[in-house]
């Protein structure tokens, strides 16, 4: 058996430095998107004939269909199957086999799925682990992509797309009394053993849809380290380059190594934000008598770049007092962070029934609110009515506004001030 397990050290690192030879040496142009990314290496055809083999871990990755040769002259590619059973593949072929610890002979295999050989004119089964093969040239332990191609050939670039490399934006919003300021790191994720040499790295944000994979992926591996790269310190940090195609492109200007199974981290987005603090209710109508609900800690964002979709880390005097995700959003829109209840500012509402019939039903709702902080707040109350069979009466609510889901309306209470706000609604079956 230790002539398989050697047999078994020799194909894993065959394949490994098979791939290495394109993935790991050559530089390599990657653009990565939030859950998959295109990897375009170059290459060197000649002779007519090129042969790529992945390692089992980027096979298993590659997202199907992808794999390009970017030669406009190529006339197949054949999937090449791996050699599964070494001993089928020197069937009618000559070995040696090892009797004892000291004496081999020649033998021929005939039948690999009996381990039949012929030693000196004679048949014998023998241990396949006793099997000394003469050499592994041409021997394809996996599966491999060949390309039949016409023309001189030349330099030119294979490229295909993985699921195995990813990236996400991590935010930190640092809030210091009215002033505020938005810090992130980009998180490009290997989630594959094969390491990329890569000069200048392409981030896109933005919905891709791929029609051959699940649109949302997501990768745990206990594998994975945090890493800053070595660039992180010497202020390097990923550019906005603008949008294209309905997307918004970001690079990287320093040349990086992003090895297998490692997250890097390199500086992405630090600027001044706007903010402006909210205290939330949203909310349904209901005919519930009387509720006490709490209000929702709202921290709305404007920033002078485009926020792709990721988590952000909200601080707040050296304290963080929440996390929210910020879905993709332009610099000409605020980003609303929602970081939990606030502990002491409840919202009292209050349904009175005024009328009721088998066809319709009228009621009135009330809102109180006290601002018990030593600071202003500022209170946003938002019901939404839902369906288009009703009327409002009576509505006493301070800066109103009608919205297609009901009302909205909002007040800036100082210390020990009271909200109060009411409406009148019927709906008819």
């Amino acid at each position: 058996m230790w002539l398989l397990s050697k047999l078994s050290l020799v194909k894993n690192t065959l394949a490994l430095l098979l791939a290495f030879g394109l993935s790991g040496a050559a530089a390599q142009e990657l653009t990565v998107s939030y859950n998959f990314a295109e990897v375009r290496t170059p290459v060197t055809l000649t002779g007519g004939q090129f042969e790529w083999t992945p390692t089992p871990d980027l096979a298993q990755l590659l997202i199907p269909g992808s794999l390009e040769l970017e030669y406009p002259e190529v006339s197949a590619l054949t999937l090449l199957p791996g050699i599964t059973n070494l001993l089928k593949y020197f069937e009618g072929k000559e070995v040696m086999i090892l009797l004892d610890d000291k004496t081999t002979v020649k033998a021929r295999v005939i039948r690999a799925d009996l381990a039949l050989f012929e030693i000196a004119g004679q048949y014998r089964q023998i241990d396949p682990s006793r099997v000394i093969f003469p050499s592994l040239e041409g021997v394809r332990f996996e599966p491999t992509y060949q390309w039949k191609f016409t023309g001189a050939g030349g330099k030119t670039n294979l490229s295909y797309l993985t699921r195995g490399l990813t990236w996400s934006p991590r935010y930190t919003l640092n809030v210091a009394g009215d002033n505020a300021r938005l810090t992130a790191w980009a998180d490009i994720r290997n989630a594959g053993a094969t390491p990329y040499n890569v000069p200048e790295l392409t981030l896109v944000a933005g919905q891709i849809n791929l029609e051959s994979v699940q649109e949302q992926i997501n990768y745990q591996s206990n594998q994975i380290q945090n890493r800053a790269v070595d660039q992180a310190s010497a202020g390097s940090s990923v550019q906005a380059v603008g949008e294209s195609a309905g997307l918004q492109i970001f690079k990287y200007p320093k040349a990086l190594m992003l090895g297998g199974g490692t997250t890097t981290s390199v500086p992405f987005i630090n600027t001044p934000a706007k903010l402006e603090r909210i205290l939330d209710y949203t909310g349904g109508f209901q005919e519930t008598p009387r509720m006490v609900l709490p209000m929702q800690r709202l921290y709305r964002v404007q920033s002078d770049q485009d926020l792709p979709a990721g988590v952000v880390t909200v601080r707040e005097d050296n304290r963080v007092v929440g996390q929210a995700r910020v879905m993709d959003t332009p610099k000409a829109e605020r980003a609303n962070l929602f970081v939990g209840a606030d502990f002491d500012l409840r919202l009292l509402r209050t349904t009175q029934v005024l009328e009721r019939t088998n066809k319709s039903a009228k009621f009135k709702v009330n809102f109180t609110v006290t601002n018990t902080k030593s600071r202003p707040v500022n209170i946003r109350l938002r019901e939404a009515l839902g369906g288009s069979n009703y009327s409002l009466e009576a509505i006493s609510l301070p800066n109103l506004r009608r919205e297609t889901e009901g009302l909205n309306s909002s007040a800036t209470l100082a210390p020990n001030q009271k909200f109060e706000g009411s409406y009148t609604i019927m709906f008819r079956y």
